[in-house]
């Protein structure tokens, strides 16, 4: 399935244009179509991708999170009978869990309640009892816990991520910081070099001479060489530069106006014929039917439009419009 399926998008998306295409040609395009394509979107599917942005949830996690919506609003019965549930191991007695797809039950998932936004993302799937081990699975109530790493051998959806969650490892150690504000003062400052005082205007150079030197970006080399331009000639760029502008706006409306002649020409051509197809379509802006050209290309349904009832001598051609 997985082989039919990957052919069936391959012939929609990379060769809708061409029926049996040559061997070099379908190399050149698994190479350098749908290769970086698929590179693109696994890297996508990673859960590095975008640390700062909200993913979307997989289908996995979808289909987990409407069941656990539909248990928590389920009614227990009232037998008055009362069911072992274990939310650590992730157990209980009532003998539903092994009959349910994603492994819950209404007695575990109402212990728990609602466990925040946060979890329906990071949710795993274990195949090792317990099922499901993270910090928000705790008793209604009570706090969340803290970062638990998931087992080896655990199912994040069918992939391996290189980040497996935890949120500590993203901010700043701080095991460096001594509990104190004064011992914490002296371990910095006792790995930086003492500056000796000096009145003399040489050791200040020799200080600076270390840095490395700001090199000057592009953009400010082209701002600094504008600012020293002459009046006179910055004055003559600043013609030569609206001219130019002038001059592109003036050859495209002439264009636009030989066309617009043209037209004029074909319809004034065509009155006296007094075709009722052509003139209605005329008039109608072209948005008649063009029943005419059911089943072809785009090419001939334009033609269609632009030709609609338009007649011409025996020596004339069709007009290109």
């Amino acid at each position: 399935m997985g082989v039919e399926n990957f052919w069936q998008q391959f012939k929609h998306n990379y060769l809708h244009t061409t029926a049996q295409p040559q061997f070099d040609h379908l190399v050149w395009i698994l190479i350098y179509k749908v290769t970086p394509s698929y590179f693109a979107h696994a890297g996508m599917l990673d859960n590095i991708y975008r640390l700062g942005c909200s993913k979307p949830l997989t289908t996995y996690q979808r289909a987990f999170k409407m069941s656990w919506r539909k248990l928590l609003l389920a009614t227990l019965a009232l037998s008055g009978k009362v069911y072992e549930t274990n939310i650590n191991k992730w157990t209980c007695n009532c003998g539903c869990q092994m009959y349910h797809c994603h492994h819950l039950c209404k007695h575990l998932v109402q212990a728990v309640g609602d466990p925040g936004v946060d979890f329906w993302g990071s949710v795993i799937h274990c195949q090792v009892v317990p099922i499901y081990r993270h910090p928000a699975l705790v008793p209604k109530g009570e706090a969340i816990g803290a970062y638990i790493e998931p087992n080896n051998g655990s199912v994040t959806d069918g992939d391996d991520h290189k980040w497996s969650g935890d949120c500590s490892i993203l901010q700043v150690p701080t095991k460096h910081l001594q509990s104190s504000d004064e011992d914490s003062i002296i371990d910095f400052t006792a790995s930086l070099p003492m500056a000796q005082p000096d009145s003399n205007e040489d050791s200040i150079i020799d200080l600076t001479a270390s840095l490395p030197m700001a090199q000057p970006d592009s953009d400010e080399e082209t701002e600094v060489s504008i600012n020293h331009v002459p009046p006179s000639q910055l004055s003559c760029i600043l013609k030569t530069s609206v001219i130019y502008q002038l001059n592109l706006l003036s050859d495209t409306l002439r264009i636009k106006a030989e066309k617009l002649q043209k037209a004029s020409e074909i319809i004034l051509a065509q009155i006296p014929q007094r075709n009722k197809i052509w003139m209605l379509h005329m008039s109608t802006g072209r948005t008649c039917s063009t029943t005419w050209a059911i089943g072809k290309g785009k090419t001939e349904q334009r033609k269609v439009k632009n030709t609609m009832g338009y007649h011409i001598a025996s020596t004339a051609s069709t007009p290109e419009l």
